[in-house]
């Protein structure tokens, strides 16, 4: 079977518990729906709807709206409906803003017709997403998602990567490269949350970006040692401070207190990018027995972004540590929505 009729059948499978009956015809035989890939019988609870329907194989806002656009058949016996891998919830404004209908592989769908109304969201996904995408939410890429949020415009790509550079402590040489914010934008393009306009940039949804960088975050550290150290919080932090080839930063759940939203903890918790040096540093002591300092290990930048200095402390930012609390325990995340009015935007 080809793309199409695959596509075809998988929505009707997946549709066809919550009541729905698909069948699929050649486009000709419904009245001016020749530039659309077939028609599409839909029928609920008795009634029927003809539809010109659009098979598209991408599934970001931008992909659904460009779809819409080219969705040019409009009445005459069928309304423009497209069909998807994946409907996600943010699409449909878009599908009911322009009178198009949408279904997708998963069970989920908006439909609207004289004869009926029906709206369905927030199956998970069947299928994984086409590998070789770019996640600009997670990791050193979402370091460029993090600069919209210091910086809104960017006049170029360039002005972008070296504002992100001069965000980032000590960045090792050869990181954050033209082509991976190339590739970022674009996706964040796709999501409708940046927009790219004679070469500037500009933040569209700082809402919808800082809900995708929470829900897309994983912990950067790669190893965690716990022991003791002979020295005052004030005394570590100017060892580490003062240590070429060390890069340093207080964990976001440490960072909570400079914040304000938790009170302070009993070890010393920093992310170090060398923990055998940091050890040597900090006369460190691996033992679980009176603990007092907590090294965690990572080789990642982003974590190292936006730093907050107060004298040889570097807190981590306000970002960076509403995104750990918002991924900790119960009292972290109670404590996360305490931070949510410094971040300029409302967070569903």
């Amino acid at each position: 079977m080809n793309q199409v009729g695959d596509s075809v059948r998988l929505a009707s499978e997946a549709l066809q518990p919550m009541g729905l009956a698909l069948a699929a015809s050649a486009a000709p035989t419904v009245p001016g729906a020749s530039e659309a890939d077939l028609a599409l019988q839909v029928t609920f609870e008795g009634k029927s709807a003809q539809y010109a329907c659009w098979v598209k194989s991408a599934t970001t806002p931008q992909a659904v709206l460009d779809a819409v656009l080219n969705a040019k058949f409009r009445g005459q016996g069928a309304s423009p409906l497209i069909l998807v891998p994946y409907l996600f919830e943010d699409s449909v404004p878009i599908l009911a803003a322009s009178g198009v209908s949408g279904i997708d592989l998963c069970g989920n769908a908006y439909l609207r017709s004289s004869k009926f109304l029906f709206w369905r969201t927030g199956q998970p996904r069947r299928f994984k997403a086409p590998a070789g995408k770019v996640n600009p939410f997670r990791g050193d890429k979402s370091i460029f998602a993090l600069s919209f949020l210091l910086q809104s415009e960017f006049d170029s790509l360039t002005a972008l990567q070296q504002f992100a550079s001069q965000k980032l402590l000590q960045l090792p040489k050869g990181e954050l490269q033209l082509g991976t914010a190339s590739k970022t934008v674009q996706a964040l393009e796709e999501q409708l949350i940046v927009q790219r306009r004679k070469g500037s940039l500009k933040l569209m949804d700082r809402g919808k970006l800082l809900a995708q960088l929470k829900n897309n975050y994983q912990s950067p550290v790669s190893r965690t040692l716990v022991g003791k150290i002979p020295l005052e919080a004030t005394s570590a932090w100017q060892r580490v401070a003062g240590t070429p080839g060390l890069r340093v930063a207080a964990t976001g759940r440490s960072s909570a207190t400079y914040y304000g939203v938790l009170s302070p903890t009993e070890r010393l918790s920093i992310y170090v990018d060398d923990l055998a040096l940091a050890q040597s540093v900090l006369d460190f002591k691996e033992t679980s027995a009176f603990a007092n300092c907590e090294l965690l290990e990572t080789k990642k930048n982003f974590p190292y972004f936006d730093l907050v200095r107060e004298g040889a402390v570097a807190w981590s930012s306000v970002v960076q540590t509403w995104l750990e609390l918002s991924n900790g325990n119960a009292r972290e995340q109670d404590a996360a929505t305490g931070l949510e009015s410094r971040l300029g935007a409302t967070v569903q």
